[in-house]
């Protein structure tokens, strides 16, 4: 689906360039796949992180009902912060991507959460899910909160109630 390297990936027509997942010969995919991609914050150490990698990998695509082919850790970045209980308390955000049918990501990202993950990565446990994002041919997309969604529904529903509430006493 796509010409010359990976590196210098140049995606034939109708195809869009994945090189950025790291998903190696599959860089240049069709617009029925999709990337859905999350950053899990895990409170241990890059170095107790490498120990696991392969489980963490696993798990998620458990979690997700993927195959191990279709997960990829993207990037990891060391957070350290204050504690009560210790001085520095290591934490890791983990950037994973998975590779879903387009049909399928927005179900997939919004399955993402600590406890879905956690079901799978009990001795890692992922503490926070940040940044959910869907890459389509169509472009990307943030996982907005649903509260927000909620919040402007039920302000507008009162707005409503009280216009005709204000029309019924007039």
């Amino acid at each position: 689906a796509g010409s010359g390297s990976v590196a210098n990936c140049v995606c034939d027509a109708g195809y869009y360039d994945y090189q950025d997942f790291m998903f190696g010969d599959d860089a240049c995919l069709s617009p029925t796949i999709a990337i859905v991609s999350f950053k899990a914050t895990v409170q241990m150490s890059a170095a107790e992180f490498d120990a696991v990698r392969e489980g963490y990998i696993a798990g998620v695509a458990v979690a997700l009902g993927r195959a191990e082919s279709n997960v990829r850790i993207v990037s990891e970045v060391s957070v350290a912060s204050a504690s009560s209980r210790r001085l520095l308390s290591d934490s890791l955000v983990v950037e994973t991507a998975v590779k879903v049918p387009a049909g399928e990501a927005d179900s997939v990202a919004w399955s993402i959460t600590p406890n879905l993950l956690n079901s799978e990565l009990w001795w890692i446990q992922v503490s926070e899910i940040s940044e959910v994002r869907v890459h389509t041919a169509a472009g990307v997309f943030t996982r907005s909160a649903p509260l927000a969604g909620i919040i402007v529904g039920i302000t507008c529903a009162v707005l409503v109630l009280g216009c005709v509430l204000v029309a019924w006493y007039m």
